[in-house]
């Protein structure tokens, strides 16, 4: 009789400690998909300063470039 409740305790603590480690595997995963989400949106938000960038450039070339048009046309003072 008192070998039965024992035993009824140990196959609970079996059990928990079975859902613990499917929960630890679950915990690891999660980290391990978080840092790679980190990662792109780091990669992503390079690319996005990288194209801001030339951007910027492009746009400033283009200024120039329109400057020293509307100077050859006679629009504006030099």
């Amino acid at each position: 009789m008192s070998d039965e409740p024992e035993n009824l305790v140990l196959e609970m603590l079996r059990a928990i400690r079975g859902d613990i480690s499917s929960v630890r595997e679950a915990v690891v995963d999660q980290g391990r998909r978080l840092t790679l989400l980190e990662i792109a949106v780091s990669n992503l938000a390079a690319s996005v300063m990288d194209h801001d960038a030339n951007f910027s450039l492009r746009a400033d070339r283009i200024e120039m470039r329109l400057e020293h048009i509307e100077k050859r046309l006679g629009l504006i003072e030099a």
